[in-house]
């Protein structure tokens, strides 16, 4: 296992190489083209969120994992919208923030062993996150591919509950 004091060198070390990393992206983006979207802006809100995501799990203050990966989660959606220049997906695109928050939640319980009703919070937001995006997706930016996935999904859930209410009953423990 890990200690404090080593936990906390590692955290050091990691945010070291992540600032080593973001530096050469700079350095390489001044080489491209003027208006090349490789290396641009969103790169700083994604250093930010991972430098909380690091910190807070290499701390004590391991709560900052849960703002780390909704901040880190937020600047890769930039970084992509970016990239591609596709700026409108923003009207579905932020139904997968409480997805991010979800994600920051099991890596929180995965450091702190937290309660049980912490995993589950975060499998509820994962799964609300997902639908919603993909009946925003479907809906506003009328992709077939959401609804595709949409109703595999549903199917999916519908056959699991079935399952579960036809299937063999366990024997209550006792």
């Amino acid at each position: 296992m890990i200690g404090t004091m080593e936990k906390k060198q590692l955290a050091i070390i990691a945010a070291g190489a992540l600032a080593i990393l973001l530096g050469v992206l700079v350095i390489v983006g001044s080489f491209l083209p003027p208006g090349s979207r490789v290396v641009s802006w969103p790169l700083i809100v994604i250093g930010v969120g991972a430098a909380f995501l690091l910190f807070g799990a290499g701390t004590s203050a391991v709560g900052l994992v849960i703002p780390g990966t909704i901040v880190l989660g937020i600047g890769c959606l930039l970084y992509v919208q970016n990239l591609a220049g596709w700026w409108q997906s923003w009207a579905y695109a932020w139904a997968l923030i409480p997805g991010f928050t979800g994600l920051g939640l099991l890596v929180f319980d995965r450091l702190t062993k937290a309660s049980p009703g912490v995993r589950t919070t975060a499998h509820i937001l994962l799964i609300a996150s997902a639908v919603l995006f993909l009946v925003f997706a479907a809906a506003i930016g009328k992709h077939a591919w959401a609804w595709i996935v949409l109703g595999v999904a549903l199917v999916a859930a519908g056959a699991v509950v079935v399952v579960r209410a036809v299937g063999p009953r366990k024997a209550p423990r006792g």
